[in-house]
């Protein structure tokens, strides 16, 4: 049964299947000498189509190195990601205080660097997305919100330490909503989601922490990514180990997940993106990428073997920021931290004889 159970839940993640199937699959797997849910899919025309018709995720290359000060393409702890019109990437370098502007089509090649300074100094980028001509960066440890332009210079600022209207404490994350001209901050520190006006970064107003307009509805404990898609609005609420979804008004809707490592459950999710009818949802504490349904159902789990972080999807690419783990350099004799941007495809899975 213990066997079972753990090929089950291979199997429920490598195929959107429930609880039911996937048991089955898990059975044809072991008779199979042990393996997995792919080889089960070469047997079973049943299984073998539901692989054919699923989109699955691939790393497809990666860069990044060790903390080496300012070099370009290197990184310490970068926590967020955004696309640009011109289809490079801006990423979110935060230790060291920057954002870094870099090419897909020679993945690693980095572009510029944007430095973030606000009047108290350098300022941590935690949050960046990129809407037109402009760049909206949350700088965390300034509690403020900036937009510049596509060239680092500042154009408005917002924000400062403090829980009343127009202040934040640790803000992380931000999106922006087409439909609404609206751009909504995630106020880690204050439990909230904020809403600001893009144009000149005027507050409008606040919602998720329990005392707003909505009432107790659900109470945010640790807000981080967040993204729109639609009407609605997904937050990656890490102290609960939760995805949040609201819609863009500010009403709660409904909580996808819950703590835990199975599929569909969260590890201090994070970073957190819509692609169609698919919601993808990275994780620092399960060092992976989750890809469900806009309703919950686990597809799939790509395991980077890293704290991720941040995540940005257009077409068939996603980009995903990772912390990797503390590794031990046994002929420096010294411990290093690597931090590394992955690039991730959307292939159709292909079997043996395909």
């Amino acid at each position: 049964r213990a066997a079972i159970a753990h090929e089950a839940s291979l199997a429920a993640a490598l195929l959107p299947l429930n609880e039911i199937v996937a048991a089955n699959v898990a059975r044809v797997s072991l008779l199979y000498n042990g393996e997995s849910a792919r080889k089960a899919a070469a047997v079973c025309k049943a299984w073998r189509d539901a692989f054919r018709d699923a989109e699955h995720v691939y790393r497809e290359s990666s860069f990044g190195a060790l903390k080496t000060g300012r070099r370009l393409a290197r990184f310490d702890s970068p926590h967020s990601v955004s696309f640009l019109p011109s289809g490079d990437v801006v990423i979110a370098d935060t230790d060291n205080f920057r954002l870094q502007v870099c090419s897909l089509f020679g993945f690693g090649d980095s572009v510029r660097e944007i430095l973030i300074e606000t009047d108290e100094g350098e300022a941590c980028p935690t949050g960046v997305c990129s809407v037109g001509s402009y760049i909206y960066v949350v700088a965390c440890s300034a509690h403020k919100l900036i937009k510049m332009d596509r060239d680092g210079i500042i154009l408005a600022e917002a924000g400062e330490w403090g829980s009343g209207r127009g202040q934040l404490r640790f803000p992380w994350g931000c999106s922006y909503c087409a439909a609404l001209d609206l751009l909504y901050v995630t106020d880690s520190g204050n439990r909230r989601v904020c809403i600001f006006d893009p144009s000149d970064l005027c507050f409008l107003s606040s919602f998720g922490s329990g005392d707003d307009d909505f009432g107790r509805d659900v109470e945010l404990v640790e807000p981080r990514g967040c993204t729109v898609d639609g009407n609605k609005l997904f937050v990656a609420d890490a102290g609960a180990g939760v995805v949040q979804c609201f819609m863009v008004s500010g009403q709660h809707s409904h909580a996808i997940g819950s703590q835990g490592r199975g599929p569909g459950r969260f590890d201090r999710p994070s970073g957190v993106a819509v692609r169609g009818d698919q919601l993808l949802v990275t994780e620092i504490g399960n060092a992976r990428l989750q890809i469900l349904s806009l309703d919950g159902l686990p597809l799939q789990i790509v395991n980077l073997r890293a704290a991720c972080s941040g995540i940005c999807v257009e077409g068939d690419l996603a980009v995903v920021t990772a912390l990797q783990p503390e590794q031990r350099d046994s002929e420096a004799h010294v411990r290093r931290h690597l931090h590394a941007v992955h690039l991730l495809g959307f292939h159709k899975m292909r079997l043996d004889d395909d």
